[in-house]
Formats: structure tokens, C-alpha cells, sequence
């Protein structure tokens, strides 16, 4: 694992308490530090597993679980909680075609009866005339369950995907035989779950749970961040998307390597890529975590490779080059603790969702018993994970536990084995406070290195170049009384520039030509909070191409001319001219119906709004009807106009001529017909209802061309007198016909 010195926490109480489980059994002869439940869960809805000891069944052991749909086999092991790791139970299970497995075992001592299949089916005789049945070594079963002393041990549960690997537990020749290391059904290679924790007492097993470690991995998560209320500083702090600060998480020797925008963008095309067509922020996480599980290797000789297993970017590009360097080969990467975590943050901020690192000290997934890299797991940092917050809460997410793949070497220059688990785990995904406390004691969430308490950065949305020179635009921070732009030519010597009040805005442009065209700049925007400089934004990079500094010196050009509009008495029209070179100026003009003169609109004329814009809003009032707009554009280099377009006013529609009456024989066809002025015209024809006394819109199936200007009728004798009318519409109001009537005889 990862390694580096962190502070001691003061919490020497509980500790003292949380030690004398790590004792051997003699030495913990108090319960203060542990309390007895009776069902424990761990993992998330892809795969989660069960574990009950019921007070009124001692000696019972029950575990059940859901698996993948590839999982072809499931072992479940207790295991002593010392240097020794002794097995004592051992169960073999196949899972049911709903992917689960449920069985109980009597844990007595000397008891030889096989477990008892609730769901799934146990591993129990031949299987069909397989050969050496006894190479899985049941215990219960085969071999009886041994006598053991009052101690602490650990529910082990591991699988498999490989038909081959399920069969191996048969067949002790076989490549893949249970007491082959290749199988990983017997924990060679990593564990589906180990977060279930017994006391055995007189070989009766009793789930216990270590509540003083819940507390304190709780009041260490939650330091500082209580409130989470979005805009505030711990808001700002603890949930940042922004790969700003994930230098922490590529840090090593004291060195911290910012992310750029080029890396930036790259995480984000991954991350787009594996999460395309996932909903919701919690499946995007799965994705990413099952991605980061499955194809990443855990080096075991990560310590002195760390220089290399924990940037996130170096990682990802090997991975997906399948380059060849210190830490990759054969298309495979290896990794650390905090390069799986870094990998997940960096991917998941990529995704727009909040994730920060934490660390503290592992419990050993081999001996399940504590780790004690430093002679004192109150303050040695053995182990980095991650949080990503989605919903209003924190999920912890530990790929490295998910993932049972191995780089394994004996030394630096050795170039080792890769070793592949064939499924990866779940149980590292959105882990519970209880699974957790069995597998994680939490030291510290490290806050942001470029973020200061209480005085949050500022988003930086763009840094656009079209005009010839650099705009920078920016998210408003709360409470800012300005802000405080920097710019350098490279990443590490970025200086403050100028200021720019708060009443100004949230943007800056560069009027000179103080950047020099085709040379990359980069930019940071602090808030300013009077007169404390609060945290930098990400740095964004901009480069004005030749091009765009020769156009800003050019008279602007029109990529679209305003159109035509007609538009209802009362409503309103948009004309809209859009152009380009240079930093644009606008001022739309009009012109009377019949006259020559153009004339510039008042910012203050009544009616219209938008008049310096490149879009101008015009009320369609009746004395405007046939007036011309134009956009007169400006820049350094000169100026030109556009075309003209004219607003046409419209009111409600007039009917000029209609059918009064129709006359048709039974079983034949009538036609009424209704002509009209406006613009815009619908229809919609009516009959009166004579049971009501009301007009209603016609819609029965036998009628035809009920919203045109022509209807036809089915003239039926049940119809003979009906009365029809229509009613003709705009934007502006409508009309109605008079009415006409079909006489059928």
C-alpha cells in the first residue's frame, strides 16, 4: 500500500478499545469495544451478501447472498482472526438461476452433517459421478467441524466465473483443483466479501459489530463538512468537479502535478465514453468503479513504485494504449491503493459528480486480521480510498477492494506475472458504515490543497478567442466583492493581471494585444472577499490564431442577415444579425414604410429592447406594420450593415364569403366552405347542440376536413336541420362564420 505520514488523531479511548480486538483471543476478554447483531449485510444491488446468527438458533450459521449471472460458484470460509488464519468451515455453493444462494450450517463441534441448501444447491456427493468429491474438503461434511477457542473470525466469501474453476472443486487433478493456487474459490486470489465478523464462544457464532469504530470512522468523514448545504464554503470545498485539485492525488515526494486542460478533457472523453447511455449519477459511479476493478492490477511492490502507480492520467493513457513503461506491459497497468481511488475521482469529477480521498488503515484482506505496517494503526496511513457524493449523501468507493487482479513480483526489476481475477467484487462499491468498520479505520479526509477554508473558487465557464483577443467568463461566487484574474504563458508561472469589480460582472476580455498570436496562455480567476484573496479557479488555456487577431483589425462580416417577420397585434418579433472579427459593436435602425432615411433606435424608445444587442426585440404594435430594421455592426476595422428586414403587424381574421346552407339527398355528401383574410390562418368547424344549447368542436369520424376551410358532411337523415359553423383563428384572436344548415331530403 501507499504510504506517508499523516497526524495522530485524538482518539486514544477508543482505540485502546479497538486494540483489543486486534489481540490474541486470551487478551480480549471484555466486550466494551464490540456489541452482538444478529444480520449483517454488505455490497449494493449488483451483488450483496447476507450473514445471520439468530439468538433463539445458537450454533446456526446462516449466509445467503446475490451474485453476477456469471458467477458459476461461491465459497464461503470462517476464518480465525490471528497470524495463523485457521480455516474452520468450509461450503462450496452453486447459485439458483435467479443468480442466488442461501444455506445454514451447524457449527457443533465434531459435527460431520453438510450444510443445509436453502436456495442454490450445497456441493455435497459426487455431483453426477465427478470423481474425488473429497478434494473440497467440506467442513462440515466431509471433514467435521473442528473444536475451537473463544476467538474472533472472519466470513470469508470468494467466486468464480470460469465453468472450469467451479468444476476444479471436484477434481483435485484438475489445473484448477481446490488446493491449486489458480482457483480462486480459495482465496488465493481475492474475496467477493469479508466483512462479517465473528466471537466464537464454545464453537457457538455470534455477528458482532464494532461501534466505537463506526463513531469514529463517522466524526472522521464528516470533519469540517456539516453543513453540505450547496454555495456554502464547506459545500465548495468538499464537492468539487473541477479536477482542480486533484494534484493531491498525483502527489509523491512533495511534489503535485496539476491537471491541465488536455488531461482534463481526456478524462472526461473516457468517462463519457463508459458511462454513455447510463442514467442517473449512481449508475454512472458503478460503471466507472466496475471499469477501474476489472482492468487495473494491484503491484505488490507498489511502495517503491509509487512515482508511477498513482497518477490518474499516466494510468488511463497506458491502459488504453496498452503502452509499455515501469508499470504496464501485455496491455495491462498496475497500480496502487491510491491509484485505484485516483482513477475513481478523476473519472467520477469528469462526470460532473463530487469525489473527494480519503485514507487511513486497512485490515488485511489475506489474514483478516489488523495491518500493522507502522507499529500503530491510530496514525499510519496504510490505505487510500475514495468518496463520490450523489443523492445528499457520501458512497464509499474502494476499487482496489473490488478488484482481485495482481502485478506479482519479487523485486523492482523483476518483470513479475499478471495475475487476472476472473470476476471482479462489489463489495468495495457503496460500502456500509458497518462492512466498513471491519475493513477500514479512517484518519483523514484531505482537504483540497487549492482551496482556502470559507473562501470558495470561482468556475471559469470559458476562454473564447473568436473576437481576436481572450474573454474569460465566470461563475458569480456568493458574497464576492470582486475578482482577480491571473494569466501566465506556462503552467508554472501564472501571475496576477488586473482586477474586476463585482459590479462589472463575472468576465474580463483583453483589449491589447498583450497576447501574442498563436502563443497558448493560461488563466486562473480568484474571488475576492474585501480583502482576502479567496481560492483559484481551474486554469483554463487560450490561443488567438492568426487569423482571429488579423480579422479583429478587419470591418466585421455577416454570417446571418436579420429576416423577415410578421407577427400578431399585441405580440412581438426578433430580428437577429449575426457576424464576426473583432470585438462587435451593434446598433439597429428603422425606417418609416415608404421613406428613405434610417435612423438609429433609442436605447430608450418604448417597444423595443436589444437595440446594442445582436438580437433586437420590436412590440408589434398596428403603427409598425410594414416598418424596415437593419443592424448598423462596428469594430476597430470599420463598419457594415446589414439587410433589411421587414415586420409585418396582423390582426384577427375577416370572412370574406361562406356557404349559408346546403341541401343533399340522403346517404350523399354536403360542403361547406368559408373563406378568410388574416395571417396564420386555422380552422376548427362546430355543430349545435341542441340538447345543451351549446357550439361543440366536430369530431366525428365520418366528417372530413374539420380544420380546413372546406368541410364535408355524411347528409344522413338524423342530421336533417344540424346547424355548422366555423370558427377561424390567429395569434391575434378570431372569428366565427355565420351559421349555415344541412337540409337532407
Amino acid at each position: 500500500m501507499f504510504m506517508r505520514k499523516t497526524r495522530t488523531l485524538a482518539f486514544a479511548l477508543i482505540v485502546a478499545l479497538l486494540l483489543s480486538l486486534c489481540l490474541p483471543a486470551a487478551y480480549a476478554d471484555s466486550n466494551e469495544a464490540y456489541i452482538y447483531i444478529e444480520e449483517a449485510d454488505a455490497g449494493c444491488a449488483e451483488e450483496n451478501f447476507t450473514a445471520r446468527t439468530p439468538s433463539d438458533e445458537p450454533g446456526t450459521l446462516y449466509v445467503s447472498g446475490h451474485v453476477t449471472d456469471s458467477t458459476k460458484a461461491v465459497y464461503v470460509g470462517v476464518y480465525s482472526a490471528d497470524t495463523e488464519c485457521k480455516n474452520i468451515l468450509r461450503v462450496f455453493v452453486f447459485p439458483d438461476e435467479n443468480h442466488e444462494f442461501a444455506f445454514s450450517v451447524d457449527m457443533a463441534a465434531g459435527n460431520k452433517s453438510f450444510p443445509t441448501a436453502i436456495k442454490g444447491t450445497v456441493v455435497a456427493d459426487e455431483k453426477g459421478g465427478r470423481t474425488n468429491s473429497r478434494n473440497c474438503s467440506t467442513k462440515p461434511g466431509y471433514v467435521a467441524v473442528p473444536e475451537v477457542e473463544r476467538g474472533f473470525f472472519r466470513i470469508l466469501i470468494s467466486k468464480t466465473a470460469e465453468e472450469s474453476l467451479a468444476n476444479g472443486i471436484y477434481d483435485e487433478k484438475s489445473d484448477y483443483g481446490w488446493s491449486k493456487a489458480t482457483n480462486p474459490l480459495g482465496g488465493r486470489i481475492g474475496f467477493a466479501c469479508q466483512e462479517f465478523i465473528l466471537l466464537v464462544e464454545d464453537n457457538v457464532p455470534r455477528l458482532i459489530s464494532y461501534p466505537d469504530v463506526i463513531s469514529h470512522n463517522a466524526a472522521v468523514r464528516f470533519t469540517d463538512a456539516d453543513d453540505m448545504t450547496p454555495g456554502t464554503a464547506a459545500w465548495a470545498e468538499y464537492t468539487d468537479v473541477y479536477l482542480r485539485d486533484i494534484e493531491n492525488l498525483m502527489s509523491h515526494n512533495g511534489a503535485h502535478y496539476p491537471v491541465t486542460e488536455e488531461q482534463a478533457e481526456y478524462f472526461a472523453e473516457v468517462a463519457d465514453e463508459l458511462t454513455q447511455g447510463v442514467e442517473g449519477d449512481y449508475a454512472k459511479a458503478l460503471r466507472i468503479y466496475e471499469y477501474v476493478a476489472d482492468n487495473f492490477f494491484y503491484d505488490n511492490l507498489g511502495q517503491v513504485m509509487s512515482t508511477y502507480c498513482c497518477n490518474p492520467y499516466l494510468n488511463l493513457r497506458a491502459l488504453r494504449e496498452e503502452s509499455i513503461g515501469v508499470n504496464c506491459s501485455e496491455g495491462k497497468v498496475a497500480i496502487v491503493c491510491n491509484g485505484y481511488a485516483s482513477l475513481i475521482i478523476a473519472l467520477c469529477r469528469a462526470c460532473g459528480i463530487p469525489a473527494r480521498m480519503v485514507n487511513g488503515s486497512h485490515i488485511s484482506t489475506v489474514k483478516a486480521v489488523w495491518n500493522n505496517y507502522a507499529k500503530d494503526y491510530r496514525s499510519a496511513v496504510t490505505h487510500w480510498w475514495s468518496e463520490v457524493y450523489i443523492d445528499g449523501r457520501w458512497v464509499i468507493i474502494d476499487a482496489n477492494r473490488g478488484s482481485g487482479n495482481n502485478w506479482i513480483r519479487s523485486d523492482p526489476d523483476d518483470p513479475g506475472k499478471w495475475k487476472k481475477w476472473d470476476s471482479i467484487s462489489y463489495a468495495g462499491f457503496d460500502m456500509k458504515p458497518y462492512a466498513i468498520a471491519g475493513t477500514h479505520y479512517y484518519l483523514e479526509v484531505p482537504k483540497s490543497l487549492s482551496v482556502k477554508k470559507n473562501y470558495p473558487a470561482p468556475e471559469v465557464l470559458a476562454a473564447d478567442t473568436a473576437s481576436g483577443y481572450v474573454a474569460l467568463s465566470w461563475d458569480e461566487v456568493t458574497g464576492a466583492n470582486g475578482y482577480c484574474v491571473y494569466r501566465g504563458e506556462d503552467l508554472g508561472a501564472i501571475e496576477y493581471l488586473t482586477s474586476v469589480r463585482a459590479g462589472d460582472g463575472t468576465s474580463w476580455l483583453s483589449l491589447d494585444d498583450i497576447e501574442e498570436a498563436g502563443r497558448t496562455y493560461y488563466y486562473r480567476v480568484a474571488a475576492k472577499f474585501g480583502n482576502v484573496i479567496g481560492s483559484m479557479s481551474k486554469t483554463v488555456s487560450a490561443c488567438v490564431s492568426e487569423t482571429e487577431r488579423e480579422n479583429a483589425h478587419r470591418p466585421p462580416i455577416l454570417d446571418a442577415q436579420p429576416a423577415s417577420v410578421s407577427a400578431p397585434i399585441g405580440g412581438s418579433a426578433d430580428f437577429t444579425a449575426a457576424a464576426r472579427n473583432g470585438i462587435l459593436s451593434y446598433q439597429w435602425q428603422a425606417r418609416d414604410p415608404g421613406e428613405k432615411g434610417w435612423y438609429d433606435i433609442s436605447a430608450s424608445a418604448s417597444g423595443y429592447a436589444g437595440v446594442d444587442t445582436p438580437t433586437l426585440s420590436v412590440s408589434a404594435d398596428a403603427g409598425r406594420d410594414g416598418m424596415q430594421y437593419r443592424c448598423r455592426l462596428g469594430n476597430e476595422g470599420g463598419e457594415t450593415c446589414s439587410q433589411a428586414a421587414v415586420l409585418t403587424v396582423y390582426g384577427t381574421p375577416d370572412i370574406l364569403a361562406q356557404t349559408l346552407s346546403v341541401t343533399a339527398s340522403p346517404d350523399g355528401t354536403a360542403t361547406f366552405l368559408v373563406m378568410a383574410s388574416g395571417e396564420s390562418l386555422h380552422y376548427q368547424w362546430q355543430y349545435f347542440n341542441t340538447d345543451k344549447g351549446t357550439w361543440n368542436n366536430v369530431t366525428n369520424s365520418g366528417y372530413s376536413g374539420l380544420k380546413t376551410a372546406t368541410m364535408t358532411a355524411p347528409a344522413t337523415l338524423s342530421r336533417n336541420g344540424m346547424q355548422y359553423r366555423c370558427v377561424v383563428s390567429n395569434e391575434a384572436g378570431s372569428c366565427f362564420s355565420s351559421v349555415a344548415t344541412l337540409n337532407v331530403g
